[in-house]
């Protein structure tokens, strides 16, 4: 009964004994990812100082000292090594490359791996294709890679073997390592299928990857491919910065390289670029010649879509500078109108 319930929930959720909980910090990539802010930002300039602000954390509090210190002395010994840190040990300053991954927020360790592949790009033995920057974003500890199911194994382990010279992190030694990058290959595979324009359906009953998981898969994706091109920018891969560039609007439109024009445009998304792209118009330059009544008669257009599409082409109006509007800026947007109603609210209570 509804009264049996409600004891139920009071005994468990009011009455009952209270869960533990646990500082962040004690999760590796995020205390990796602190104590680089520390020098990166110039609060700390020694590891006694990165121990001391540490000891004052939620962290701090649940461990004893000599654990905190075998710890950040651990990061600090890799950060140094990968050179992320400068000088002696005695020195506890932010080189080039780890003031870069500071600005970028991911894990330091991430950003390790994503050299250690852009240094194996140099190497005659690699083929780099675009296969090769999502796998390597997916040999991340950022990206939460898909799970594999005991049938996929297999095949997986084939592609593996055929493609193994596009595959810029080093192969692995162990059958844990194994399970690791064959779930790496998997989540890559979906990502070139999603940017190859494979239906969100088809997704879902080929690899049973719903929509809510490509949702996040492909966010995830942008942010780590816009840190990647960031790194290959710092290294100056210009060359490869720009395919990395063109490979984010991949991602985020879900579209095939021939269509990246066209999905640049407010208001065109891949089914549209691709409607436009059967009808001939293949670039800007050839949507401008085109009447607008043209254009509102191709299905899912309409004269409004019509009249700003070529506005744009035309330069009435600026094109948007990072692609079509999505959900994401658009759940972003709202977040934002969201947050200044409130800050307006409590001004006025503090009034």
């Amino acid at each position: 009964t509804s009264e049996e319930k409600g004891f139920e929930v009071l005994d468990n959720y009011v009455l009952g004994e209270p869960e533990n909980i646990w500082s962040k910090l004690g999760s590796e990539p995020v205390l990796r990812t602190q104590v680089l802010a520390l020098a990166a930002s110039g609060y700390a300039e020694s590891i006694d100082d990165v121990l001391a602000f540490i000891s004052r954390t939620f962290y701090g509090f649940q461990n004893e000292s000599w654990t905190l210190e075998t710890k950040i002395n651990e990061i600090t010994s890799l950060l140094r090594d990968e050179g992320l840190l400068n000088g002696s040990s005695d020195d506890f300053e932010a080189s080039p490359f780890g003031e870069k991954v500071s600005e970028l927020y991911i894990d330091p360790l991430s950003a390790i791996k994503m050299r250690s592949g852009i240094l194996n790009m140099q190497k005659p033995s690699y083929k780099v294709t675009t296969f090769s920057f999502l796998h390597l974003i997916c040999n991340t500890p950022d990206m939460r890679n898909l799970f594999i199911k005991q049938k996929e194994g297999a095949e997986l382990f084939t592609f593996v073997t055929d493609h193994e010279d596009q595959i810029l992190a080093d192969l692995p030694q162990t059958d844990a390592e194994w399970d690791l990058l064959l779930m790496e290959i998997k989540t890559a595979k979906v990502l070139n299928y999603w940017i190859n324009e494979l239906s969100a359906e088809k997704m879902y009953d080929s690899y049973g990857v719903g929509p809510g998981d490509l949702l996040n898969l492909t966010s995830t994706s942008e942010w780590l491919l816009n840190a990647l091109k960031s790194i290959l920018d710092l290294f100056s891969w210009f060359e490869e910065s720009k395919q990395v560039s063109d490979l984010v609007l991949r991602v985020k439109t879900g579209s095939k390289e021939e269509l990246l024009d066209l999905v640049k445009l407010k208001g065109v998304g891949r089914v549209r670029a691709r409607a436009l792209y059967a009808k001939g118009y293949t670039s800007l330059s050839a949507l401008a010649k085109v009447n607008e009544q043209i254009i509102s008669k191709i299905p899912g257009f309409g004269a409004i879509l019509a009249k700003s599409i070529l506005d744009q082409v035309r330069g009435k109006v600026p094109l948007p500078s990072k692609g079509a509007i999505d959900a994401f800026s658009e759940l972003s947007s709202l977040i934002s109108k969201e947050q200044t109603t409130l800050d307006e609210w409590l001004s006025k209570s503090d009034s």
